[in-house]
């Protein structure tokens, strides 16, 4: 006799990482119970991606520059203790993606944070150089913060010779970081 058995592999089995061992026993009126395994081992993948573009490509006076930070989990296990830094903006804001308030970065998941810069006139003024960068860290109850990645944008404005400013960022200018 053959029989079969199905197990539907959950979320949360690969969230653990631990091998799957499914036992069988059989036993009869004439023998010993006799027991045998299949062990189906798991393969975690964790990766994300990060983009960040701004709403203004160009700046030739004070204003505020928002920053969209788009943060996707692409791999197949559930990111947690996930902390976004942006230091040129002075912090970033969750503002959509965690869909079950529950400040884990699931593999069904995209979050988006928004951030922004306050462009002042000595930035106008001054050599260019205007960078935001973004850092992104995992948190370790044992180990504390460990970065996984950053971003560090070409600069926002530039200073021309003959004293007008210019920006050259724009939506084609995007970085990624994978987490492997």
């Amino acid at each position: 006799w053959v029989y079969t058995a199905d197990y539907a592999v959950t979320q949360a089995d690969i969230n653990a990482g631990t091998p799957l061992v499914n036992v069988a026993s059989v036993d009869t009126a004439q023998t010993t119970p006799l027991s045998d395994d299949a062990t189906t081992t798991i393969t975690q993948s964790p990766s994300l991606t990060i983009v960040k573009d701004v709403d203004l490509a160009v700046v030739s006076a004070p204003g505020t520059l928002t920053y969209t930070i788009t943060v996707d989990n692409t791999g197949n296990v559930d990111l947690t203790s996930v902390v976004l830094t942006d230091v040129f903006a002075g912090g970033a804001t969750l503002s959509s993606g965690d869909a079950n308030n529950n400040s884990i970065l699931e593999t069904t998941e995209t979050w988006v944070y928004t951030a922004d810069y306050a462009v002042t006139q000595a930035d106008i003024n001054g050599n260019g150089g205007m960078r935001s960068s973004l850092e992104l860290f995992r948190v370790d109850l044992a180990s504390g913060f460990n970065k996984i990645g950053s971003i560090d944008h070409t600069p926002l404005l530039q200073k021309s010779p003959n004293g007008f400013c210019g920006g050259y960022y724009g939506p084609s200018v995007r970085r990624g970081v994978f987490l492997e």
